[in-house]
């Protein structure tokens, strides 16, 4: 299935060591989406140092959402049926014991350990999603690959803020309901370009900035946008950084 991005956080290997997860109530009134998404991505560990990363998601109700040809048909459940690449000594539950979610469900999974060897650890998911055509059931496999963990020195998050001239701070406030303020640091004067996409990557808004050295702002009127999860992104033309943001009028 085609733009599986709400896929991506079903992670459901058990173990003895994890503690279930608990959906946040904050999410609840979302359309659908996942957090952290993969411009925020996993965060980063160390060797020998125990590793907890939880992921909140919820479900369309209409497989559309995630597959065009689907839709009008009601998404009947997804199941994640493998995973590759987490580091060793990390694996993961779901809070249901058979990694199944029913469509418009909102779910979360752990992912935790003491991982034993540094290295940057591509997430490789395997799922499958099913709808029902003229009463039976259809369902389709995919992979997805976007989301990372690194273990040891030089994080994803410290690489980002060393080695980038560019440096994209988080809206406030998020959840927006009116407007959001988003502020961005440049060790220049240039000219850079902002956009928010949904999470199919339709462009919702775009725009040139000229900013100045140092701390700048933008304010992004969202009284229009419909409810739901966006990225906005702020690129140079060399650098481009993103984050998420939840509309929640």
């Amino acid at each position: 299935m085609k733009n599986i991005i709400i896929f991506t956080l079903l992670l459901p290997i058990c173990s003895l060591v994890h503690s279930q997860c608990v959906p946040d109530a904050q999410y609840s009134d979302s359309t659908w989406g996942i957090w952290p998404d993969t411009a925020q991505n996993f965060i980063s560990g160390n060797t020998g140092v125990y590793y907890e990363q939880i992921v909140n998601f919820k479900l369309p109700t209409d497989a559309g959402d995630i597959a065009p040809q689907y839709a009008g048909y009601d998404l009947d459940n997804v199941s994640l049926v493998s995973v590759d690449g987490s580091p060793p000594g990390i694996s993961y539950n779901c809070n249901t014991s058979n990694c199944t979610w029913d469509g418009g469900e909102q779910g979360c999974a752990t992912i935790s350990g003491i991982p034993n060897t540094n290295g940057t650890y591509p997430i490789n998911l395997k799922i499958l999603g099913c709808v029902s055509l003229f009463g039976f059931p259809i369902c389709d496999t995919a992979f997805f690959s976007n989301y990372v963990i690194q273990i040891g020195p030089v994080g994803l998050d410290n690489y980002e803020l060393t080695n980038n001239s560019l440096k994209l701070k988080k809206a406030f406030p998020n959840p927006s309901n009116q407007s959001t303020n988003i502020q961005y640091e440049t060790i220049k004067s240039e000219n850079v370009s902002f956009e928010m996409t949904n999470l199919l990557g339709k462009s919702i808004i775009y725009s040139n900035i000229t900013s100045k050295i140092g701390l700048n702002s933008i304010l992004v009127n969202t009284s229009d946008l419909s409810n739901g999860i966006y990225l906005y992104s702020i690129s140079n033309g060399k650098t481009r950084s993103t984050k998420r943001l939840i509309v929640n009028h």
